[in-house]
């Protein structure tokens, strides 16, 4: 028996196209702008992605659980505790025992890495305008509208979507 081939789909079938499939476009997009970024803290400061990811959630918050950390950035418990502990040695990121619960450590950056992040943000900022600057002020603005929009989840219970 002979095997058929095609290279098109069947009359009628939906034509499926990778390079314009949404979570494979998203993909590729975070992909491009993650990858020009982290060269910039990984090479000249010696961070990798989720300690870069670290670093930055604890620059925006003051004390934080490492679970907290998990959620909010969808990263693993074992690479978040990783990173941590790279963070630890290195002298940017101090934990304290929860005193109502010993088995949680809140995070916080010391002083050395609270000089890093303030170093590194301005960095990021200036990346992110290189990378947008094809965009006018109100395309950047729709973009960030899409984006919070994109980012809100039907299994959330967001009624708008």
């Amino acid at each position: 028996m002979s095997r058929e081939t095609r290279t098109s789909p069947p009359e009628g079938a939906h034509r499926f196209r990778l390079r314009a499939f949404l979570p494979h476009q998203l993909n590729v997009l975070a992909a491009r702008t993650s990858e020009g970024f982290s060269a910039i803290y990984s090479t000249g400061y010696g961070l990798s992605v989720p300690e870069w990811r670290i670093l930055a959630t604890l620059g925006e918050e003051s004390a934080i659980r490492a679970k907290d950390i998990e959620g909010t950035r969808h990263m693993h418990k074992t690479v978040v505790s990783r990173a941590v502990a790279g963070l630890e040695e290195r002298g940017l990121v101090a934990s304290t025992t929860n005193a109502a619960d010993k088995r949680e450590r809140f995070l916080a950056l010391t002083e050395a890495g609270r000089a890093l992040y303030d170093e590194i943000v301005p960095l990021g900022l200036a990346y992110e305008d290189r990378f947008l600057a094809g965009l006018d002020a109100e395309e950047r603005a729709a973009l960030e509208r899409i984006m919070a929009k994109l980012m809100i989840r039907p299994e959330d219970g967001d009624p708008r979507i």
